[in-house]
């Protein structure tokens, strides 16, 4: 696949990560006034925002990466990008691991579920369902992060020069191209 295409296809994913953490912050501020909880207060005022604010940030690395995978002279800039949607992406899942997907965490949330009354078991359900939302997304994301890598690195690895001093002069050569670096991850 073409570098471009690879990095159209992670800006894709990631929108599609978008809109699976808005249907999540949809699920989480459809509570009513009545559902006073400070695990809704805690989804509602830290997890939504961090995971929103990351998200956003990995897609705006990946459209500068996107950007910059048009123009072979920007592999710099190309790498930092994809560097930066990689280190947002990672703390996207971390927080998603530790403050929703977590035991303790999803327990408190089917906890209040099963102590309160019908409206607080509508608001969970719709909670958990928005979380299992965002798992295939995630996933995605991951793979296509993962062929974007491979991508760049086969690119890197097909414009190597070696520069060799001899006692008559410099010989240069242009690297043969390598086989991919990864073949097939899972």
């Amino acid at each position: 696949m073409a570098l471009e295409a690879t990095f159209t296809q992670l800006v894709d994913r990631l929108t599609e990560l978008k809109e699976a953490i808005g249907h999540l912050q949809f699920a989480v501020d459809a509570r009513s006034p009545r559902v006073q909880h400070h695990v809704a207060d805690r989804l509602e005022d830290r997890v939504i925002p961090d995971l929103r604010g990351l998200t956003d940030a990995a897609w705006t690395a990946a459209g500068d990466a996107q950007a910059a995978a048009a123009d072979p002279a920007k592999a710099a800039a190309l790498g930092r990008s994809l560097m930066t949607c990689q280190r947002s992406f990672s703390a996207l899942v971390r927080t998603l691991s530790t403050d929703l997907l977590a035991y303790a965490p999803m327990g408190e949330l089917i906890g209040v579920s099963q102590e309160r009354d019908t409206e607080w078991q509508v608001w969970t359900d719709g909670v958990i369902n928005a979380i299992d939302r965002c798992q295939q997304p995630v996933y995605d994301v991951e793979q296509a992060l993962l062929q974007c890598w491979q991508e760049l690195l086969e690119r890197v690895g097909m414009t190597a020069v070696s520069v060799t001093a001899t006692n008559i002069g410099q010989q240069i050569q242009v690297a043969e191209p390598q086989a991919p670096v990864v073949s097939n991850a899972t």
